[in-house]
């Protein structure tokens, strides 16, 4: 029985070990240094190894979402200036590139094919590689006073690229992916810039109601993301319902002139759709609908 009990315990002991090494990996990865022009936008995406291992990077993907009421009945390209990269990364197999629309949501997409252990680049830990800088070239101008509400898609739908990179972990010629959902990934947006600003009109077209709003992701898992423009400070109230229309949370927070992001806790909720109304005593009005996972 003493036996036995040692042995459960080096079990558990090992378990716990094993958990904890698979929780030291880590990586940020970034959206940064936005600018634009009246029909490009630029910026570059970095990958951070800030977690307790050492990585070889062997391929990663991007989606950059934006509100696609920027476009102005365009149509958009996508490429990468290949000289702008960081020169560790040359191994790294060929970008794939895309833009693409699902819902409300545009995105683009930026994906590599994973590449052999021996052929995998090294992460310095704490030290951001530079994976490229990217422009979204529109046929059209975006339109005026508009924000692209940039964001990083951290969870599976179909149809869009989730952020993730795939690494070999130390000296294991096995593969790991890191993502959000796993805690292994964090993302980091710099703040978009009004594109084709007009002097005198502070009016952001991005909505009806002459405000934006964008909810990710959708589905969610226990964060909801709110990201929303509006023209003044105001004191907001966040209703959230259930199909049956029953109230299930309710949020008073206030809110700064310009982008505002938002992040809601949906731990405490069951799985299903909710119905989720964000108003104030002035001109905010939305209704949005999404999906506890």
């Amino acid at each position: 029985m003493k036996t036995l009990k040692i042995n459960i315990i080096t079990a558990l002991f090992s378990m716990l070990l094993s958990f904890s090494s698979s929780a030291q990996e880590h990586v940020t990865m970034s959206l940064k240094n936005i600018t634009t022009t009246k029909n490009t936008i630029q910026y570059d995406l970095y990958i951070v190894n800030d977690g307790q291992t050492e990585l070889k990077l062997s391929a990663c993907s991007y989606g950059v979402n934006f509100n696609p009421l920027i476009i102005n009945n365009g149509k958009l390209s996508y490429t990468c200036l290949k000289s702008n990269k960081d020169q560790s990364l040359k191994g790294l197999s060929t970008f794939s590139l895309a833009t693409t629309q699902v819902g409300e949501v545009a995105q683009a997409r930026m994906t590599t094919t994973p590449i052999h252990y021996a052929n995998a680049i090294p992460l310095a830990r704490n030290q951001p590689t530079k994976i490229g800088r990217f422009i979204i070239a529109n046929s059209e101008e975006w339109t005026s006073n508009s924000n692209p509400l940039f964001s990083l898609q951290e969870s599976k739908i179909l149809g869009l690229t989730s952020t993730v990179i795939v690494a070999y972990i130390d000296e294991s010629n096995e593969l790991v992916a890191l993502t959000p959902s796993l805690k292994t990934v964090t993302t980091l947006v710099e703040k978009s810039s009004i594109l084709n600003p007009s002097q005198g009109n502070k009016r952001i077209v991005q909505s009806s109601n002459d405000e934006s709003l964008m909810i990710y992701p959708n589905p969610a898992i226990d964060e909801l993301n709110i990201d929303f423009t509006t023209l003044q400070r105001s004191d907001i109230v966040i209703n959230i319902h259930d199909m049956q229309g029953r109230l299930v949370k309710q949020i008073h927070t206030s809110v700064a002139e310009g982008l505002n992001h938002l992040k809601i806790d949906l731990s405490e909720l069951a799985k299903g759709m909710y119905t989720m109304k964000l108003s104030d005593s002035k001109e905010l009005n939305f209704t949005k609908t999404f999906t506890k996972q």
